[in-house]
């Protein structure tokens, strides 16, 4: 957090020094050259003008109208900062990826620019004011940014939401195979002693055969020994087949929990996530109230 802040601090150091290079010029409006005031901000000339336009909305003025020469224009509007009269203000911003131009020009209608050696006064309120708005555009960034991990909190929200619910989806299916599990035990308990009984039961009949002389009871006898060899069979299959399915099950338990340990993992590293982004988004609150 203390780097964070740090970093802001020495973000908002190098804006004021470049807010500094303030000065007269003359730019093309209306087709003559015009006595115009210049700042050059280390901000991208988006935040600028929305910082700008953002001011002036703001101060409930209307909305600005194209002049010429790439300048805008907000007509018959009181700037207190600057001056009590009503005046045109033009205004450009020039995007210089690194930093960014604001140009304004003040008249008092048509094309009847302030002038320095008449208007001197508003001149130098004007060069005040362009470099009180760096608190505005600084504001302005610093509030697109915790708009922005706003944004990110409520997606990681949303992410962890429908990873609680995989995760549950996981956890009753965990129970769902635990359930199986020890139905399947009581099964193979079962089935193994009705294996048993059937093989116990072929091997008496078995016994049986040397006991017996006629041919008829020899017949009668093989045809019960050879029901009982299938009843056996089928009793020995059962227990086999429970055998594998108890195998299955261990492994459909070992992957539900490692899905299951998967999602909190990825709970917790979403967590962590939105810790950041709440984080960020209390040092930009604090920056902005220092701003202030």
């Amino acid at each position: 957090m203390k780097k964070y802040i740090f970093i802001l601090s020495i973000l908002i150091s190098a804006l004021n020094s470049f807010a500094q290079d303030i000065k007269e010029s003359t730019f093309l409006i209306n087709n003559a050259n015009q006595p115009c005031i210049t700042a050059n901000y280390a901000l991208s000339g988006d935040i600028i003008e929305g910082a700008f336009i953002k001011k002036m909305t703001d101060a409930k003025l209307n909305k600005s109208s194209k002049a010429s020469n790439g300048f805008k224009v907000y007509k018959k509007v009181i700037i207190s900062e600057i001056t009590k009269e009503t005046i045109d203000l033009y205004y450009k911003v020039e995007d210089n990826k690194t930093s960014a131009i604001l140009t304004l020009a003040l008249s008092k209608g048509y094309d009847n620019f302030f002038k320095k050696e008449i208007d001197s006064i508003s001149i130098e309120n004007t060069k005040t004011y362009l470099t009180k708005f760096l608190n505005d555009a600084t504001a302005f960034l610093f509030t697109q940014q915790m708009n922005e991990q706003v944004v990110v909190v409520k997606k990681l929200e949303k992410k962890l939401k429908s990873q609680s619910k995989i995760e549950e989806a996981h956890t009753k299916d965990k129970s769902k195979i635990e359930s199986k599990i020890n139905s399947n035990k009581l099964d193979i308990v079962a089935l193994k002693i009705e294996m048993e009984a059937q093989q116990k039961a072929l091997e008496i009949i078995k016994t049986k055969t040397a006991t017996f002389e006629s041919i008829e009871e020899v017949n009668a006898l093989k045809k019960e020994l050879s029901k009982q060899q299938v009843t056996a069979e089928k009793a020995t299959k059962k227990y086999n087949n429970a055998l594998e399915e108890a195998g299955t099950l261990k492994e459909n338990l070992k992957k539900a929990e490692d899905k299951i340990a998967d999602v909190a993992l990825a709970q917790t590293a979403t967590k962590s996530e939105i810790a950041e982004a709440n984080k960020k988004i209390n040092e930009i609150t604090t920056q902005l109230a220092n701003l202030k």
